[in-house]
């Protein structure tokens, strides 16, 4: 099953993750990677790349462990894996869930691959 995430489907998986994550009163973000660019399969076919992930073929969660401050924290904070990051202004301490959830809609392949017709030989 799915859910749909500000027009993001995601795994129920990465939906009981986060609700974890926020019983114990953490705070979670979505993390959707950036689009990379179209990448060749074979000779004359292309892979169109999956709208829900980016063609990254997987989905993740940040989890924010402290903050907001007004300058940028050092990071850590008592956890090695906590990095600084900028969300609307304020700095927060976060950590990348390690889980990575393959995304539902290309099944964690990154995109679709579009064959180009090759012509064949017919022989007469």
């Amino acid at each position: 099953m799915t859910s749909n995430i500000n027009g993001i489907l995601v795994p129920d998986a990465l939906v009981e993750a986060a609700n974890t994550v926020k019983r114990k009163g953490g705070r979670v973000y979505l993390i959707r990677p950036e689009a990379y660019e179209p990448l060749l399969v074979d000779e004359g076919d292309a892979k169109q790349l999956c709208d829900n992930c980016n063609g990254i073929g997987h989905l993740g969660l940040s989890v924010i462990v402290g903050g907001p401050f007004e300058a940028v924290p050092p990071s850590g904070g008592g956890d090695d894996s906590a990095k600084a990051t900028s969300i609307d202004g304020k700095w927060y301490l976060q950590k990348t869930n390690r889980n990575k959830y393959f995304c539902p809609v290309c099944n964690g392949s990154g995109g679709f691959v579009e064959r180009q017709a090759k012509p064949q030989s017919i022989n007469l």
